[in-house]
């Protein structure tokens, strides 16, 4: 810390105040234990410049003597002048330098307060320790320090609440609640109490274990203190506890704390018999409450465990399934296995007999061929054997090229399926691509004209004279002849756009008609009845397949008709004939139609 204050001079940062720029100097040449007794000098410049205080505690801050006091604070202070006094009055300039300065304010938050509650704790457990060997007037003083110090921490957390927090977490606070001192006791239960009073959520911050070590030490003391004021006031923080925290009153209910009540009962007719029996209610309701949780807790285990019964036996029941069709499932294994074992076996055999076989049939034809030899002259025997060994070899070269090619053959079949298919959509293509350039080319010669003759043209040019003598030629503007050109372009256009389509429907007509007048021809010429014969009849008969199967099921009807009863056929007697109904003439109509 002197090495900052050091720094701070050397970088020519002057206060506007000489005295601290005095007292940081001195306090930078001083000895270890002379800087306390300098540094309380800050509480006589704090005061007497009330005017200027904000603008004092900057420069404070500027010199870094916040940070020296909280280094002074680690010393052992009973080395120290003034001894534990000088540090009450260090921690109290500490606490003020806490206010009216904004620009320090992060830094005071994150670092000085933090080691300032650290060490302000530490001091108050070194008093508690150096408390319990001192004299009967000495520890009055030691008393006073603490209540001091108990003072400047409460006004430090009426102003930053998060010091709450500190204080509660520290475990210096946990070791000086624990002291069983009566004096010592009310001043650690005074400094809980304004803890409380100061941040009713301070334990919601803090670990849960922490405020579960409070209670225990606070149902300690109610049970083991004999002082009537330590008791009122644990008993005061503990309904203040049990009415802010509802799992502390939860907590209180268990068998952690049996025989509590016995001990709370003990104080009565004390002058607090009001907050010993609002306790001691709020503790039977609880417990009431947790009686009622416990039967539902009981029922929600009988179920529960009804409920895991019941799925312990369907996954019995399903692992008896399982196992049954396990056995199945491996029986059916190991025959497959036995089966496979059997036609290896039985293959091994086969392949061991064939063998004797071959070898067999090889001895067998070498017997024959020398068998063969002995009947053929000895000059003739080596080119028997050498045409012998040509056709041999000829066999085993036409075996080897049969495979060599089957092989290539298995290999390339693939890309000889892919031409294949390459040259048949070619092919297909080929012919859509000149039947669609044929339509089109019919399509250009259907669209032309037919010539005109003389007559024609005398009889267009007639027309023509008519329409001029009709309409005489007027005065028009070009916009209106701009129109009538438009107009005539689009009904030319309308007109060639649906002149295939009037042309297809107009040979249409004319084929039909010419069917319908042979048809009517050949049926008038037809004779009787009574006169006609198979002449007749191939006349008649037609060689289009939907006449043929339109007579044919017409026919079939018909005789179907004559085998139904008498009294089912009334019905159709009656009936009038639909004109609508299809005969063998008007089917073949309609698919003539449909063809086009």
């Amino acid at each position: 810390m002197g090495n900052q204050i050091h720094v701070c001079i050397m970088n020519n940062i002057i206060p506007i105040n000489s005295q601290i720029a005095n007292l940081a100097r001195d306090i930078l040449d001083a000895d270890d234990f002379a800087k306390p007794s300098l540094l309380l000098k800050l509480k006589e410049i704090t005061s007497s410049q009330s005017q200027d205080q904000e603008i004092t505690l900057i420069e404070i801050w500027r010199c870094r003597l916040p940070n020296a006091v909280i280094q002074a604070l680690r010393l052992d202070f009973t080395k120290v002048s003034g001894m534990w006094l000088t540090a009450c009055q260090l921690i109290n300039t500490a606490v003020e330098c806490c206010f009216f300065n904004p620009r320090y304010l992060q830094e005071i938050k994150k670092e000085y307060i933090p080691a300032l509650i650290q060490e302000s704790l530490n001091i108050c457990r070194s008093i508690v320790k150096e408390y319990q060997t001192s004299s009967d007037m000495f520890k009055i003083n030691l008393c006073a320090n603490l209540s001091w110090i108990i003072t400047s921490i409460t006004t430090l957390m009426k102003s930053f609440v998060f010091v709450s927090v500190l204080v509660v977490a520290s475990k210096h606070f946990l070791q000086f609640l624990m002291s069983e001192d009566d004096r010592i006791s009310l001043l650690s239960l005074s400094l809980l109490k304004n803890i409380i009073e100061t941040n009713s959520d301070v334990f919601y911050h803090a670990a849960e274990s922490r405020m579960h070590n409070v209670a225990d030490e606070l149902a300690y003391k109610i049970s083991s203190t004999k002082d009537k004021k330590v008791a009122r006031m644990t008993v005061s923080i503990l309904l203040n506890l049990l009415r802010l925290y509802s799992s502390l009153l939860d907590l209180f209910v268990t068998k952690r704390y049996r025989g509590f009540k016995m001990y709370l009962n003990k104080w009565k007719g004390n002058g607090f018999d009001e907050n010993i029996e609002y306790i001691m209610g709020m503790l039977e309701e609880k417990a009431e409450k947790m009686k009622s949780s416990q039967r539902h807790h009981n029922a929600a285990i009988v179920i529960q465990s009804f409920y895991r019964g019941c799925k312990t036996r369907n996954k019995l029941k399903t692992a008896t399934l399982a196992m049954s069709k396990f056995q199945q499932s491996y029986r059916k294994k190991i025959e497959t296995k036995q089966t496979l074992d059997e036609k290896k076996r039985l293959d091994k055999v086969k392949k061991d007999h064939d063998e004797r076989q071959r070898r067999k049939g090889f001895v067998k034809s070498k017997t024959k061929q020398l068998q063969s030899i002995e009947g053929i002259p000895a000059k003739t025997v080596d080119t028997f054997l050498d045409n012998l060994q040509q056709e041999s070899a000829r066999k085993i070269q036409a075996s080897w090229s049969g495979w060599k090619t089957r092989k290539v053959m298995r290999e390339i079949a693939p890309h000889l399926v892919k031409e294949k298919a390459a040259i048949l959509l070619q092919r297909q293509i080929r012919r859509w691509l000149e039947k669609v350039r044929k339509v089109k080319q019919d399509a250009r010669l259907d669209m032309i004209p037919d010539g005109l003759n003389d007559e024609r043209r005398i009889e267009l040019s007639n027309v023509l004279v008519n329409i001029r003598e009709k309409f005489p030629k007027v005065d028009v503007s070009d916009e209106e002849l701009i129109q009538g050109h438009l107009k005539a372009n689009q009904m030319l256009n309308n007109h060639v756009i649906g002149l295939r389509s009037m042309r297809r429907r107009d040979d249409h007509r004319r084929a039909l008609i010419g069917q319908l007048t042979i048809q009517s021809e050949t049926l008038s010429r037809m004779p009787n009845l009574s006169s006609a014969n198979e002449m007749t009849l191939e006349q008649l008969a037609s060689r289009s397949t939907p006449v043929m199967v339109a007579a044919r099921k017409q026919h079939v009807e018909f005789i179907n008709d004559l085998k139904r009863p008498w009294w089912d056929r009334l019905s159709d007697e009656s009936a009038v004939e639909d004109p609508n109904r299809p005969t063998v003439l008007g089917s073949h109509v309609i698919d003539y139609e449909k063809n086009f």
